[in-house]
């Protein structure tokens, strides 16, 4: 059993994403290097605390997505959050839920899995003053405004697809409200 609990900490550690562990009182039991990488802390310091403490997140007082899933038994999937470092700085991460069972099958606690979306959020264009369909590459503009036989849905699907990677969904929306507004479409 040993050697089981270390191959698993050396894969748990070998991972680029933080995993951490809590039992069924919300106090953290495990915590990975990329864990302490993202968070700042060390996992001497965060064993034994309320993941609250540690990851002090945007929805850790009112919506625990762990708590949610340790009360109705159904995992989160890629949900955004921001967290505070050690440091007190901001940091995007997106997390994953899931309950942990023990060789019984009987639930002892969560397991969280998170990635930073720190690189990510920096390459956003909100940075850009003005970021408009004219900016975009011809390609994309081209998506903005699909053939006039396609239905609004199929339009949406292009446009979705253009501006889907630079986040300007927004943009999309609008355009393609002015777009419908001009040209409706029956829909059947």
């Amino acid at each position: 059993m040993k050697h089981d609990n270390r191959m698993t900490e050396v894969i748990l550690d070998s991972i680029a994403d933080g995993v951490f562990t809590i039992d069924a009182e919300g106090r953290i039991t495990s915590f990975n290097r990329a864990a302490e990488q993202i968070t700042g802390f060390k996992g001497s310091e965060a064993i034994g605390q309320f993941c609250f403490d540690i990851f002090r997140a945007n929805i850790c007082q009112n919506s625990c997505a762990l708590k949610e899933t340790l009360k109705n038994g159904k995992s989160i999937a890629n949900l955004p959050v921001t967290i505070l470092t050690i440091d007190g700085h901001e940091r995007p991460i997106s997390i994953s839920t899931a309950l942990l069972r023990d060789a019984g099958g009987e639930v002892i606690g969560g397991v969280e899995t998170f990635r930073d979306l720190s690189a990510i959020e920096e390459q956003r264009p909100e940075a850009i003053p003005h970021f408009g369909p004219a900016s975009l590459p011809v390609a994309a503009q081209h998506r903005l405004h699909p053939p006039e036989g396609l239905g609004i849905d199929n339009r949406r699907m292009l446009a979705v697809v253009a501006l889907a990677p630079t986040g300007q969904l927004s943009e999309v929306e609008h355009v393609l409200q002015q777009r419908e507004e001009r040209h409706p479409v029956e829909r059947g």
